[in-house]
């Protein structure tokens, strides 16, 4: 359940509520806590963002829930062609009898727009994780899914690090359909060899995607 507000032509804000994080039915249900606030700036200049998640869910060593909290900011700036957007996550995790977990990431972004339908666009990733939260099998990773003892390895204790470049093709100048070819490099300096089922710290790859808004 999910409420929005206009507190004037400019600014609005958001309130929500669901279970958990990615869960339909789990466990343990567990009520969460969303909210965010939007700041849109004239003469469809851009925009800044601020949302927050709150609540119970499974900790490190999945015997038990606490709270996890997810702040997520974003600014979005555009001049002519061109488009600037930085990311930035900071996340904690409460665990019963060890330390909090915490993880940052920041991510800048940058669009330069051919026509309507195409848009060439690249992106830094800097992911900072030394509470294993994201990177390390167990039982209360989000990323893991149901069955934490996969061939993820870890844990990674590091900097996790990415660049992609790539295109946008929306079809016809279509505002609902994007399909997104790009490349990707990553990197990691740390502990470990994460990629390639655990042989190497680097990776090189090639895909294609695609969304649909509606």
């Amino acid at each position: 359940m999910q409420g929005n507000a206009a507190l004037g032509e400019n600014l609005s804000v958001m309130f929500g509520l669901v279970n958990g994080w990615d869960a339909l039915d789990r466990p343990r249900n567990n009520l969460a806590y969303m909210g965010g606030v939007k700041y849109t700036f004239d003469e469809d200049a851009g925009f800044f963002s601020s949302n927050f998640i709150t609540g119970l869910e499974p900790e490190n060593l999945g015997t038990g829930y606490a709270n996890r909290t997810l702040v997520t900011n974003v600014i979005d700036l555009k001049a002519d062609a061109l488009e600037f957007v930085f990311e930035n996550n900071l996340g904690w995790q409460q665990n019963k009898g060890l330390e909090t977990s915490m993880f940052y990431n920041f991510v800048p972004y940058l669009f330069y727009k051919l026509s309507d339908s195409w848009k060439i666009g690249a992106r830094y990733e800097f992911f900072h994780d030394p509470g294993n939260f994201a990177a390390g099998a167990r039982w209360g990773n989000p990323n893991n899914g149901p069955n934490p003892f996969n061939n993820l390895g870890g844990p990674y204790n590091g900097n996790f690090q990415s660049v992609v470049c790539g295109l946008n093709w929306q079809p016809g100048g279509s505002k609902n359909i994007n399909i997104r070819p790009e490349v990707r490099y990553d990197w990691f300096n740390g502990n470990g060899t994460p990629f390639d089922a655990g042989t190497k710290n680097h990776q090189i790859f090639f895909m294609v995607g695609s969304y649909f808004l509606f």
